[in-house]
């Protein structure tokens, strides 16, 4: 274990926080949360600079609103769309309402829906659960936000933290609205006050220290949990803490948009006829002004072969294979990624379903893009309650205002996440039951039943009812006589028959 009390291993830490390796990783992770927030366009007008000079991308429309990550994650992080169901063991039903009220205050199905999305955005994320007024809170952390002290056995795991605010001026793309100065009203540059103070947790110390790596929170630098409250969501790795990997989904996001803003540069500048004009050079006019209210003059020269003429070029740029390439690069995508191409699409046509089954397996396909992602945050669940579990057995009636008894080691969670559910349309119900009759597996009693939803006392009663209602319905009509007819037409008149 590292003794992070040492001044020169503190020093160390802050130093290779600042190397260019540090400052790309936390760079790269920047990046792709701007994108994710919609600020798209100071990385779309990158990429088109390496196409375009400077003064054709400020002449060019520039498309930086369609948003495929966010769009894309939102769909791959579809384990917390619904709160999952939770069941607690080893505890009494009293220790269980508090455990409940704490995983409320923690709010921790939006904050686990989030980790979902920056896990699928990143490739790995983290959560850090901590006091916060006498309650326990937690917070997202994306990778820009924390250097890792690898442990010394095992380099996949983080001996130490340090949690800090990522200096976004020596990010590559500065945020244009800044003026690097933190005011004390709030301004984009409000960060910069943690970037000053950096958190150190180890499963023996806690402290602050500032930039320096100087000890600024006290003399009490022990961690009085006894274990980082962190829990890293990540995928297996490669025997070093930092998940390697591309950025698929931001980059095919701003290679979109600048395809769509290459198209939209072709669209502005073939879009119009160009008009020309071409004669003897000393009677060619200089302002021209052309439209159905002006007439234009062309003079001539008897003296010159060369007449003078005025026509428009009209462009013939071939939009319909620009805009089948763009949907092309966008259907491969999809397709890569797992997902159904449908899930975005140019042509503005909305997804139907012929039936329930359609729809049940339309979601299945949905839900498979994070299937593989079950396992991963049922770990997650266990070591959150792990956490939580320590705070309330060490810090309860103190530091933290819950009042409860002390919860038993081998206390556990099971976590169920929610799965589609079968959504039948009334002609699938009706076929499906007709279809068991046929072949015997049903009687119209068990029909009534499934269809209604009913108890079978109800269901014979029904069919009972359905009975009677068809041979009332199936009985003859006996018609009346002629002479009964009158009778009745003339007792209806008032009339007395001979």
């Amino acid at each position: 274990m590292l003794n992070y009390l040492n001044p020169d291993l503190r020093k160390t830490i802050l130093q290779d926080a600042q190397t260019d390796e540090t400052i790309k990783r936390k760079d790269v992770s920047l990046s792709e949360f701007e994108i994710f927030q919609d600020n798209l366009m100071p990385y779309v007008k990158k990429y088109l600079k390496g196409m375009y000079s400077e003064d054709t991308i400020n002449e060019m429309p520039i498309i930086a609103s369609v948003n495929l990550a966010k769009r894309i994650v939102t769909q791959e992080a579809s384990i917390y769309k619904e709160a999952p169901e939770r069941e607690f063991f080893g505890v009494s039903e009293e220790q269980e309402a508090v455990i409940k009220q704490v995983y409320k205050d923690m709010q921790i199905d939006k904050k686990l829906m989030k980790a979902n999305q920056y896990y699928k955005l990143q490739g790995q994320t983290h959560i850090q659960i901590l006091p916060f007024q006498g309650k326990l809170a937690s917070r997202v952390l994306l990778n820009h936000h924390l250097d890792v002290v690898p442990s010394p056995i095992n380099p996949e795991m983080a001996d130490a933290y340090v949690v800090s605010g990522f200096d976004k001026s020596r990010s590559k793309l500065k945020d244009i609205d800044s003026d690097t100065i933190n005011e004390l009203s709030a301004d984009p540059d409000d960060y910069k006050a943690s970037t000053n103070q950096l958190a150190l947790w180890s499963d023996q110390f806690n402290f602050i220290m500032d930039n320096k790596g100087n000890i600024i929170s006290g003399e009490n630098v022990s961690n009085d949990l006894e274990m980082m409250p962190f829990v890293e969501v990540a995928p297996d790795k490669d025997f070093e803490y930092w998940v390697r990997r591309g950025q698929a989904i931001t980059d095919f996001t701003i290679q979109f948009n600048g395809a769509l803003s290459d198209m939209g540069h072709i669209v502005r500048m073939q879009g119009f006829a160009q008009a020309w004009m071409k004669g003897p050079a000393n009677s060619l006019i200089e302002n021209v002004q052309i439209g159905p209210n002006y007439i234009l003059k062309l003079p001539i020269d008897p003296n010159n072969p060369v007449e003078t003429d005025f026509g428009f070029a009209s462009p013939s740029p071939d939009l319909a294979g620009s805009i089948s390439y763009i949907e092309m690069l966008l259907s491969n995508f999809l397709t890569s990624r797992g997902l159904d191409p449908k899930l975005v699409s140019g042509k503005g046509q909305a997804q139907s379903y012929s039936s329930g089954i359609e729809r049940l397996l339309a979601m299945f396909e949905k839900f498979d893009a994070s299937r593989s992602d079950l396992s991963t945050f049922e770990d997650v669940e266990i070591k959150i309650f792990e956490i939580v579990k320590q705070y309330l057995n060490k810090m309860s009636g103190s530091v933290l205002n819950y009042r409860i008894a002390p919860i038993p080691e081998d206390a556990s969670v099971s976590v169920k996440f929610k799965k589609p559910e079968m959504v039948q349309t009334d002609d699938d119900k009706l076929n499906s039951i007709q279809r068991k009759i046929e072949l015997g597996l049903i009687s119209n009693i068990d029909a009534i039943m499934e269809y209604h939803g009913i108890e079978r006392e109800d269901a014979i009663e029904k069919k009972a009812q359905i009975d009677e209602d068809v041979k009332l319905v199936a009985a003859p009509v006996e018609m009346p006589e002629e002479s009964e007819v009158e009778t009745i037409e003339m007792e209806e008149n008032g009339e007395t028959a001979d």
